[in-house]
This record gives C-alpha cells, sequence and structure tokens, in this order.
C-alpha cells in the first residue's frame, strides 16, 4: 500500500456531529492526483488504511471528489476534481467496465422467443393472454 505524501500534508481529521470523523482538505488538492493504492496482494499499512477510511461515501455522486477504483487485485484513489482548501474528501466507487466477452457471456435467450427474433408478435400475444 501505498499513500502520497504531500496528500498528507494538505489534509487534516474533522470531527462533526452531522458527518463524524472524516478528512477535510488544508490546501487546495489539484484535479488527477494519484493519493494511494491498495494492494489486496500484499501487507498494507494499518495506519494508511485507518486514514483513507477517513474519506467517506458521497451521498450524491455530483459531492465526490475522490475516485475509488478497483483493477485486477489494486484499489486507486484519486482526486476527481480539484478539491477546495476547507472541503471534505468524499468518494465515488468505480467498477471496472465489462469487458465485450463477458457480455456475451452473459446474454441469454429468454425462452419463448424465436431464432429470427419476432419480439413485437410475441409481445402482442403475450398480452393478448392477460
Amino acid at each position: 500500500m501505498s499513500i502520497d505524501g504531500e496528500f498528507l500534508r494538505n489534509v487534516e481529521v474533522r470531527t462533526d456531529e452531522r458527518f463524524g470523523n472524516s478528512l477535510s482538505a488544508l490546501s487546495i488538492i489539484r484535479s488527477g492526483k494519484l493519493i494511494g493504492v491498495i494492494d489486496k496482494e500484499a501487507t498494507n499499512d494499518p495506519n494508511a488504511l485507518l486514514i483513507l477510511n477517513l474519506i467517506k461515501e458521497a451521498d450524491d455522486k455530483n459531492q465526490a471528489n475522490i475516485t475509488l477504483r478497483q483493477i485486477d487485485n489494486k484499489t486507486y484513489l484519486q482526486t476527481s476534481r480539484d478539491i477546495a482548501t476547507g472541503e471534505r474528501l468524499l468518494m465515488q466507487r468505480y467498477s471496472e467496465p465489462v469487458s465485450d466477452d463477458e457480455e456475451e457471456e452473459e446474454e441469454v435467450e429468454p425462452e419463448g422467443e424465436t431464432e429470427h427474433g419476432d419480439e413485437e408478435e410475441e409481445d402482442s400475444e403475450m398480452k393478448d393472454d392477460r
């Protein structure tokens, strides 16, 4: 696990009755800054994990200023926009996009559909049956 030292110098823990403990920016943190990488196959620093746990998940994706991406066995945390001084750090999780091969495997032809895809006729027959 690695966590950016400059990032650590630019944040502080704040306690709020509404939000509890969370990280806030002491100065502007620029968009696109890689702030940490967690490797699931390596031993991670428990103190760094505690610090990263203070980045709360955003209720609204428009509030998020940190992006959390899972790629293979690593989790990457990166700023998604400039973070203003005093602003709470809030994250948005993104999952790895599904590859074309995986999408093809997931496509299952429902029962009753013909090979030629005459779906409209079948839909109208279903409505008539109701």
